[in-house]
C-alpha cells in the first residue's frame, strides 16, 4: 500500500469529488489560439496537468506521446500548465510533447485542487471527468510501464 501524506490524501479526496463533473474549455489560455478550435467536443479528451520543471512530468512524456500516437484520431489530447507561453515554447524546443497546450492556468489548477503533478483527467464525449490518473511510469520501468499503459488503454477504449 502506498504511503499518502495528509496533503496527498486531501488532494486525492478533492479530486475524487470531480469525477462526474463537466470540464469546460471556454475562456482558457490556449498557447496557440487556433488550436482551441481543434478540440472536438464530440470526442473523449485526455487532459494532462504538468509544468516544465516537473521531473515526473518530463519522465511520462514517452507514455503520453505513445497514447497520443495510438489514439490521435479518436481522442483529444490537451495539456494544461501554470507556466506561461514563453516557458512552454522553450520547453517544446527541447522535448516532444505534441498536445494542444493551455498555459497560464494557475487559477484553474488551484480551483480543481491539484497540488501534485503530473495529473491526467480522462473525459467522456460529454466532457465529464470519468477517470483521474497520477503520474505515468517512466518507460525505463518496463513492467510497470506496460501494466499502466494497458490500464489506460482499457479506460480510453471505454470512452471511445
Amino acid at each position: 500500500m502506498a504511503f499518502l501524506t495528509k496533503d496527498m490524501l486531501a488532494e486525492k479526496l478533492l479530486l475524487e469529488k470531480l469525477v462526474g463533473s463537466v470540464f469546460k474549455f471556454k475562456d482558457l489560455n490556449f498557447m496557440n489560439k487556433s488550436t482551441a478550435e481543434k478540440i472536438n467536443l464530440e470526442k473523449p479528451t485526455f487532459i494532462n496537468f504538468w509544468f516544465t520543471n516537473c521531473i515526473p512530468c518530463i519522465e511520462e512524456l514517452t507514455a503520453l506521446n505513445e497514447l497520443k500516437e495510438k489514439y490521435r484520431d479518436s481522442v483529444n489530447f490537451v495539456s494544461i500548465t501554470f507556466d506561461d507561453d514563453k516557458k512552454v515554447s522553450y520547453f517544446l524546443t527541447k522535448h516532444n510533447f505534441n498536445f494542444i497546450h493551455i498555459v497560464d492556468e494557475k487559477k484553474l489548477i488551484d480551483s480543481l485542487g491539484i497540488s501534485g503533478f503530473p495529473k491526467s483527467f480522462l473525459l467522456d464525449r460529454n466532457q465529464k471527468i470519468q477517470f483521474i490518473e497520477g503520474a505515468l511510469p517512466s518507460a525505463e520501468n518496463k513492467q510497470s510501464y506496460e501494466t499502466q499503459m494497458i490500464s489506460l488503454a482499457e479506460k480510453l477504449n471505454k470512452l471511445i
